[in-house]
């Protein structure tokens, strides 16, 4: 068992180091506080000026803001615009 989990951390550990997403995980590109290119969402939950809410495979991801737009939605690929405060996550049946 002890093996198993070193093996684990170990391929997770070059996971994240590699600088590639593993597929359908949620992919994000902050450009300063104006805009987010998101990959890899399963919708959109909430939509006002200061309100974004996007649903992904483990929860949820907040963008907080003023004059928040959908600039661009297509497939699995969201762009917002505007004043970007602040992303949280919001992890369910964690």
């Amino acid at each position: 068992m002890d093996q198993r989990r070193n093996w684990k951390e170990k391929f997770t550990s070059r996971l994240e180091t590699s600088g590639e997403s593993l597929p359908l995980q949620p992919l994000l590109e902050l450009c300063a506080d104006r805009r987010i290119w998101f990959e890899n969402h399963n919708g959109v939950r909430t939509y006002t000026p200061e309100e974004i809410r996007v649903s992904v495979r483990f929860g949820c991801l907040q963008i907080l803001g003023t004059g928040l737009k959908l600039c661009r939605m297509e497939g699995r690929i969201l762009v917002i615009t505007g004043r970007i405060q602040s992303i949280h996550i919001q992890k369910e049946g964690v």
